[in-house]
């Protein structure tokens, strides 16, 4: 009796659905954009990008996708949940504009 593969119903979706046309155009620029990532970093470790040490600790709630898809639950549970263990949380929201040294 020969051994046989998985049955059709368990293959792996991968081996039986064609790529779409749009993971295919942004694969190389994920590509791209990996490269990139990987050189500010490099920028970083070596001190040519500036970096600063601040007298606290920084917790981000945040992601790479458009929108703020799980944002906006995980932020007050996450306030919920450091107050509970004692901590001070000050939470701080968007980008640009003036605010006040979160370091201070």
């Amino acid at each position: 009796m020969e051994a046989s593969g998985p049955p059709s119903s368990l293959a792996s979706p991968r081996a039986t659905v064609p790529a779409e046309p749009g993971i295919v155009l942004l694969f190389p620029i994920s590509l791209v954009f990996r490269l990139l990532v990987a050189f500010r970093r490099l920028l970083f470790r070596l001190g040519v990008l500036p970096s600063v040490r601040l007298k606290v600790p920084v917790i981000i709630v945040g992601n790479l996708t458009v929108g703020a898809p799980g944002k906006k639950h995980a932020g007050p549970r996450a306030r919920r949940l450091l107050r509970a263990r004692g901590y001070a949380p000050n939470p701080q929201s968007g980008y640009g504009g003036p605010r006040p040294d979160p370091a201070r």
